[in-house]
């Protein structure tokens, strides 16, 4: 399919053994012309898939951050303007359209409505409302920041603009993806938290971010699957503090009980 974009977009994705939603991510983005697919430490399809799309250019690098790694990415790309995806979002026919017709403006950042799935349910509870994200940037501009997690594209002095179609989000279809997702991010964070943490915070917080998630930000209301997410939110937080706590006992020999 050919594209019709006014203004040359590059689609930008960073991909590790994502074989799963690949190829409903790359579907989605078929009417642009230039999509680069950043492949890191995959022992999966997930190039096998890729390289089965005309507009597809992949790249093997490293990873050192997500900051860091969606900025490499893309300086692959032919065009100024970057609109970056994780591998398991797709855009809905409505925003590939509204992408394709637009004029964007130098000094203006796009946001988009993302709508978070567990498994084919749509969630907006639990701490998952849905919620806009930076995603479309002119990368003379401005960039993502160096971040490891929870990177950001930087918009300090730029206009930010919303735009009207939706992106979908599947993140995870079973407890194992939860937990490998838990595992990972917990790990990041003790390697680049500069705050100390303790068992007690390991404690507190996880208790704080189940009811935080399940009663506050209603995940009761979702039935099996707010509860799932819930519990691994607080999984999650205790698993953070005591990587965090492990890290800082390697570092000042410190091999005491908590």
């Amino acid at each position: 399919m050919q594209s019709d974009t006014v203004v040359p977009i590059s689609v930008v994705v960073i991909a590790k053994n994502a074989q799963q939603h690949l190829r409903k991510c790359l579907e989605s983005v078929q009417a642009f012309a230039e999509v680069i697919v950043y492949v890191n430490d995959s022992s999966d399809r997930t190039e096998e898939i890729a390289a089965e799309y005309t507009n597809v250019r992949i790249i093997n690098g490293y990873f050192d951050g997500f900051g860091n790694t969606k900025n490499r990415a893309a300086s692959f790309a032919k065009h100024d303007w970057i609109l970056t995806l994780d591998s398991d979002e797709v855009i809905t026919d409505e925003l590939s359209a509204e992408l394709r017709g637009l004029e964007p403006v130098n000094g203006t950042v796009y946001k988009i409505y993302r709508v978070n799935h567990y498994g084919e349910k749509a969630i907006d509870g639990c701490g998952w409302g849905n919620d806009y994200v930076l995603r479309l940037y002119n990368s003379n501009y401005t960039s993502y920041s160096d971040a490891k997690v929870h990177e950001g594209i930087i918009s300090d002095g730029l206009r930010v603009v919303s735009l009207q179609g939706a992106l979908y989000h599947y993140p995870f279809k079973s407890i194992k993806e939860l937990i490998k997702k838990a595992d990972y991010y917990s790990t990041l964070y003790a390697e680049s938290a500069v705050s100390s943490a303790s068992v007690v915070k390991a404690v507190t917080h996880s208790q704080f971010m189940f009811f935080k998630s399940y009663i506050l930000e209603k995940g009761i209301l979702y039935g099996y699957e707010g509860f799932v997410i819930s519990f691994f939110n607080a999984f999650g937080s205790a698993l953070k503090y005591l990587k965090k706590v492990e890290v800082d006992r390697k570092n000042t020999g410190d091999s005491s009980s908590e």
